[in-house]
């Protein structure tokens, strides 16, 4: 359960930073603040939520030593952004009456920002791996 929680808290912590910029953002696009019904702000803040955990959970299976990290990153990713993609569609952030185009632009920009901090976490997680190696190296001298 502990490493459950420790991979999605993280990861409902990012889902929450990225929803509350593009808030931020769309906020200031807007001009006159963003117009919300029907407990749309609940709706996406659950989504969010959803979408952190599609991130999070699956990330357990890097504990799995007998899978190969190729194998293991594209069944994280692909739930991951399998669940980003519906979760977009229910709340309305990827909207399906636009052209086939900007719902590609829209699924390739996710894929991009969710590989981007893919990366962040795995080159963090070497370079910790490196140090604990070096410190392990000094201890048996």
């Amino acid at each position: 359960m502990k490493k459950v929680l420790k991979n999605i808290v993280p990861s409902l912590i990012i889902a929450l930073i990225i929803f509350n910029l593009f808030g931020l953002i769309m906020d200031v696009v807007n001009k006159d603040g963003l117009n919300m019904q029907k407990y749309q702000y609940t709706k996406m803040l659950i989504g969010c939520l959803c979408i952190g955990i599609g991130f999070g959970l699956p990330a357990i299976i890097y504990d799995v030593e007998s899978i190969p990290l190729s194998i293991k990153t594209i069944v994280h990713m692909g739930i991951g952004i399998s669940t980003y993609i519906i979760v977009s569609i229910i709340v309305g952030w990827l909207p399906i009456n636009i052209n086939i185009y900007g719902i590609i632009a829209i699924v390739i920009g996710q894929f991009l920002i969710s590989f981007f901090i893919w990366y962040l976490f795995m080159r963090y997680h070497r370079t910790l791996v490196k140090k604990m190696n070096e410190r392990i190296k000094e201890l048996n001298k």
